[in-house]
């Protein structure tokens, strides 16, 4: 692997832009505040609506639920399951879907909000739920599947997780030394070659593997944003930077003149006072990396997942889910007074196509492919 690097900080040909989002549903379970996730749109019941998961109903939980959000009546559906889902993914049929849980891939067929696990893939043996689970993955446009997984002891120097690539029964892992907490993965271009954009939470880093669909071949990595740097981040845009700066899940799509745009959560660990979160949009072209929006969500810092939801004839909308993963409780045994109320929501704003490219009438592709059953 290459060692990582800066972007270049040199100019910055846009005014980064604040963007307020409102905070549309709060579950009134608590345990379903607890760790919502995996947010992308979908295809239920031949509608099109958002989807997610909660990857586990408290702290000493062992289940979790699918879930399905429709924006346009504010109605949930929950799917529970027998484990901790971490990441799902449409299929090419209808009401099914590929779900990453425990240490297995599987797909589940969802009918009367009841489904069914059946195991594609058993990770390799250093999976070893429940302190080594699968938490964030993608399906590539060749159709293989990627799954990060995290040390739940979130024990950075043993790196005893890891993120595996599986190519036609073929696996592969992609850091040979290990992670702690596998996320945001999305395939973008860089000089004509596919790479694998992912993110070691940890890290602080969002780093582009060239990757062949040809053979599943995975090359040495380059980092292409590094969340530690801070002089980078506040020449872009002063005061979005803090110690906590941590790259969680991420949205990807390409726009009709060809530009590719990135969305990273920021999951802001800090819990001495309660904050707004945030969301940072980029453009990656071609590894190029230009800091381009902030998405503020107020009332609940710790950002987990932001999707794109666009329907024909509407514009299309940015959304982001948050988690609570036991603030709450820790702002009150502090005795620190704070309006909770939004900790663990689900927020949205419209997406302004002059800042995003998304427009009403499309021309934008998704970065969210389904899997091919």
């Amino acid at each position: 692997m290459s060692e990582p690097h800066s972007p270049d900080s040199g100019t910055v040909t846009m005014a980064v832009v604040r963007v307020s989002t409102t905070c549309r549903h709060v579950s009134s379970s608590m345990v379903q505040r607890f760790l919502p996730e995996g947010l992308q749109q979908v295809y239920y019941n031949d509608h099109p609506i958002l989807g997610g998961v909660h990857i586990q109903l408290g702290q000493e939980a062992r289940q979790g639920n699918l879930w399905f959000f429709n924006p346009n009546t504010d109605d949930m559906t929950i799917v529970p399951m027998t484990g901790r889902p971490a990441w799902f993914r449409a299929t090419t049929q209808p009401n099914q879907y590929l779900v990453g849980m425990e240490n297995t891939v599987g797909l589940v067929a969802v009918q009367d909000a009841t489904g069914t696990f059946v195991v594609k893939h058993t990770l390799p043996a250093k999976v070893t739920s429940p302190r080594i689970m699968i938490n964030d993955g993608c399906v590539a446009p060749n159709n293989d599947i990627i799954c990060g997984c995290k040390d739940f002891d979130f024990d950075i120097a043993a790196r005893l997780a890891g993120t595996f690539c599986y190519h036609e029964g073929n696996v592969t892992e992609l850091e040979a030394s290990g992670e702690t907490c596998g996320n945001g993965n999305a395939f973008i271009s860089i000089d004509g070659v596919s790479h694998l954009l992912h993110i070691d939470t940890p890290t602080k880093l969002v780093r582009a593997y060239p990757y062949d669909f040809a053979t599943g071949a995975v090359g040495a990595a380059r980092s292409l944003i590094d969340f530690g740097n801070q002089a980078w981040f506040e020449a872009a845009c002063p005061g979005v930077w803090h110690e906590m700066l941590l790259p969680d899940g991420v949205c990807h799509w390409t726009t009709a003149d060809r530009r590719d745009k990135l969305v990273v959560a920021v999951f802001d660990a800090r819990s001495d006072a309660l904050r707004n979160g945030q969301a940072l949009q980029f453009d990656v072209t071609n590894g190029e990396v230009k800091l381009e929006v902030v998405y503020e969500i107020p009332g609940s810092p710790k950002v987990t997942h932001p999707a794109v939801f666009a329907t024909p004839g509407q514009r299309p909308q940015l959304w982001f889910t948050t988690a609570d993963e036991g603030l709450i409780e820790t702002l009150a045994a502090a005795n620190i007074q704070a309006d909770t109320t939004n900790v663990g929501g689900l927020f949205m704003c419209e997406a302004d196509p002059g800042l995003t490219g998304l427009h009403v009438d499309g021309g934008w592709t998704s970065g969210v492919i389904p899997y091919k059953v």
